[in-house]
């Protein structure tokens, strides 16, 4: 079992990450590596890489800006921010062979509201509607995060797309939700873009005091 040290943070781990303790260690005790790379941007791992480095093993560990911490950072001999190594793309969902057989239309109703129907039995399909509560808690969430990254100053601004990502992995209410930049305007923020490219719209962390 590893001891904790003086300055380690309580943790209770899931099982997901036991299994990357016991994996790891089992690979440090039997394996010659000299190098371990550790893809996380919290700090539950904090015993592991301690362990790694007392058998004289090199750290390198990689994470995202907004989220890691900075005194989780000089754990490691090296520290990479993922942010850095690709270029901001868009992902998008694969269509299901279920939604492509049901051909579903999508008629606008009313403003910020859509009815979704099928052509297999002709019944409207329930949506979520953005009403003044949703904007409410969308800019409750918004400066939530870009809170945290002035807190970190990692840099002066912060683009919107991570703010969506950020979003919609951390609040799941939000994840069935379209957020475009209108969304973020209603919400009383002012995007910005680099070389007048939508697809490079950020928010400047100085609107947070």
């Amino acid at each position: 079992m590893l001891k904790k040290g003086k300055d380690a943070k309580k943790k209770n781990l899931n099982n997901a990450d036991f299994r990357v303790y016991i994996e790891v260690l089992n690979v440090l005790y039997t394996q010659n590596i000299d190098t371990f790379v550790l893809y996380s941007s919290d700090d539950d791992y904090y015993e592991l890489i301690c362990a790694i480095k007392r058998q004289g093993k090199e750290v390198i560990g990689v994470g995202q800006k907004i989220i890691t911490s900075q005194k989780y950072i000089p754990l490691f001999h090296n520290f990479i921010y993922s942010d850095d190594l690709l270029p901001e793309i868009e992902i998008k969902e694969p269509e299901s062979e279920i939604r492509k057989e049901e051909k579903i239309k999508i008629i606008p109703k009313k403003k910020n509201e859509i009815v979704k129907k099928d052509n297999v039995n002709n019944k409207p399909k329930a949506t979520n509607v953005k009403d003044e509560n949703f904007y409410k808690n969308l800019k409750e969430m918004i400066l939530k995060i870009l809170k945290q990254a002035k807190d970190n100053k990692h840099a002066e601004e912060i683009r919107t797309s991570v703010i969506i990502e950020i979003i919609k992995k951390q609040y799941p209410n939000f994840k069935d939700y379209k957020i475009p930049l209108n969304d973020f305007k209603k919400c009383g923020f002012t995007i910005k873009y680099k070389d007048n490219k939508r697809s490079q719209s950020y928010i400047n962390l100085n609107v947070i005091n």
